[in-house]
Protein backbone atom coordinates (compact mmCIF):
# COMPACT_ATOMS: atom_id res chain seq x y z
CA UNK A 1 0.00 0.00 0.00
CA UNK A 2 2.82 2.43 0.88
CA UNK A 3 4.56 1.77 -2.45
CA UNK A 4 1.29 2.39 -4.28
CA UNK A 5 0.68 5.73 -2.54
CA UNK A 6 4.21 7.07 -2.88
CA UNK A 7 5.07 5.75 -6.33
CA UNK A 8 8.65 6.13 -7.46
CA UNK A 9 10.79 4.60 -10.20
CA UNK A 10 9.92 0.98 -10.85
CA UNK A 11 6.97 1.00 -8.46
CA UNK A 12 4.42 -0.18 -11.04
CA UNK A 13 6.45 -3.27 -11.96
CA UNK A 14 7.14 -3.94 -8.30
CA UNK A 15 3.44 -3.69 -7.44
CA UNK A 16 2.51 -6.01 -10.30
CA UNK A 17 4.93 -8.63 -8.96
CA UNK A 18 3.62 -8.21 -5.40
CA UNK A 19 0.05 -8.75 -6.57
CA UNK A 20 0.82 -11.92 -8.54
CA UNK A 21 -0.98 -14.96 -7.10
CA UNK A 22 1.31 -17.07 -4.97
CA UNK A 23 4.10 -14.47 -4.93
CA UNK A 24 5.71 -13.73 -1.58
CA UNK A 25 8.56 -11.22 -1.60
CA UNK A 26 9.75 -12.54 1.74
CA UNK A 27 8.95 -16.23 1.10
CA UNK A 28 6.48 -16.20 4.01
CA UNK A 29 9.44 -16.07 6.40
CA UNK A 30 8.51 -15.08 9.95
CA UNK A 31 11.48 -12.72 10.48
CA UNK A 32 12.77 -9.78 8.45
CA UNK A 33 16.06 -8.15 9.48
CA UNK A 34 17.20 -4.93 7.84
CA UNK A 35 20.96 -4.39 8.16
CA UNK A 36 21.51 -0.63 7.98
CA UNK A 37 24.71 1.18 7.11
CA UNK A 38 25.78 4.79 7.40
CA UNK A 39 25.82 6.65 4.09
CA UNK A 40 28.98 8.41 5.35
CA UNK A 41 31.01 5.33 6.30
CA UNK A 42 33.78 4.61 3.83
CA UNK A 43 33.34 0.84 4.05
CA UNK A 44 29.73 0.78 5.26
CA UNK A 45 28.37 -1.45 2.50
CA UNK A 46 31.22 -3.93 2.88
CA UNK A 47 30.88 -3.99 6.67
CA UNK A 48 27.13 -4.56 6.44
CA UNK A 49 27.55 -7.31 3.84
CA UNK A 50 30.04 -9.09 6.10
CA UNK A 51 27.67 -8.71 9.06
CA UNK A 52 24.77 -10.08 7.01
CA UNK A 53 26.76 -13.10 5.84
CA UNK A 54 27.87 -13.87 9.40
CA UNK A 55 24.24 -13.69 10.54
CA UNK A 56 23.20 -16.04 7.74
CA UNK A 57 25.97 -18.54 8.55
CA UNK A 58 25.18 -18.46 12.27
CA UNK A 59 21.49 -19.01 11.54
CA UNK A 60 22.27 -21.98 9.28
CA UNK A 61 24.38 -23.53 12.06
CA UNK A 62 21.19 -23.44 14.17
CA UNK A 63 19.08 -25.00 11.42
CA UNK A 64 17.51 -21.69 10.40
CA UNK A 65 17.36 -20.76 6.73
CA UNK A 66 17.89 -17.26 5.38
CA UNK A 67 17.74 -15.30 2.17
CA UNK A 68 19.09 -11.90 1.12
CA UNK A 69 16.11 -10.22 -0.57
CA UNK A 70 17.78 -8.09 -3.23
CA UNK A 71 14.49 -7.07 -4.81
CA UNK A 72 13.59 -5.21 -1.62
CA UNK A 73 16.10 -2.53 -2.69
CA UNK A 74 13.22 -0.54 -4.21
CA UNK A 75 12.35 0.50 -0.64
CA UNK A 76 15.37 2.82 -0.80
CA UNK A 77 13.55 4.93 -3.40
CA UNK A 78 10.51 5.45 -1.16
CA UNK A 79 11.07 8.05 1.62
CA UNK A 80 7.69 7.38 3.24
CA UNK A 81 8.40 3.66 3.52
CA UNK A 82 11.88 4.35 4.93
CA UNK A 83 10.23 6.54 7.56
CA UNK A 84 7.65 3.83 8.30
CA UNK A 85 10.53 1.37 8.83
CA UNK A 86 12.24 3.95 11.08
CA UNK A 87 15.44 4.03 9.02
CA UNK A 88 17.39 6.96 10.55
CA UNK A 89 18.50 9.87 8.39
CA UNK A 90 21.97 9.26 7.01
CA UNK A 91 21.50 5.49 6.91
CA UNK A 92 20.50 3.11 4.15
CA UNK A 93 19.22 -0.43 3.94
CA UNK A 94 22.17 -2.52 2.82
CA UNK A 95 20.96 -6.05 3.49
CA UNK A 96 17.29 -7.01 3.74
CA UNK A 97 17.39 -10.55 5.19
CA UNK A 98 14.64 -13.02 6.00
CA UNK A 99 14.99 -15.92 8.42
CA UNK A 100 12.89 -18.99 9.11
CA UNK A 101 12.92 -22.74 9.40
CA UNK A 102 13.10 -24.26 5.90
CA UNK A 103 10.26 -26.50 4.73
CA UNK A 104 12.84 -28.88 3.28
CA UNK A 105 16.41 -29.09 2.13
CA UNK A 106 17.63 -29.32 -1.45
CA UNK A 107 19.42 -32.54 -2.40
CA UNK A 108 23.17 -32.52 -2.02
CA UNK A 109 24.95 -32.16 -5.35
CA UNK A 110 27.11 -35.02 -6.57
CA UNK A 111 30.70 -34.68 -5.48
CA UNK A 112 33.09 -33.81 -8.30
CA UNK A 113 36.76 -34.55 -8.52
CA UNK A 114 38.74 -31.34 -8.15
CA UNK A 115 40.10 -29.87 -11.35
CA UNK A 116 43.70 -28.88 -10.82
CA UNK A 117 45.84 -27.16 -13.41
CA UNK A 118 49.52 -26.96 -12.56
CA UNK A 119 51.36 -23.99 -14.05
CA UNK A 120 55.14 -23.98 -14.01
Amino acid sequence: EMVAREGGPGSEEFLAALRSPGFSLFYNAPVLVLVLGSREAQSGVIDCALCAENMMLAAWALGIGSCWIGSAAIVEKNPALLAELKVPDGYRIVAPLVFGYPAGLPPKPARREPLITWIR
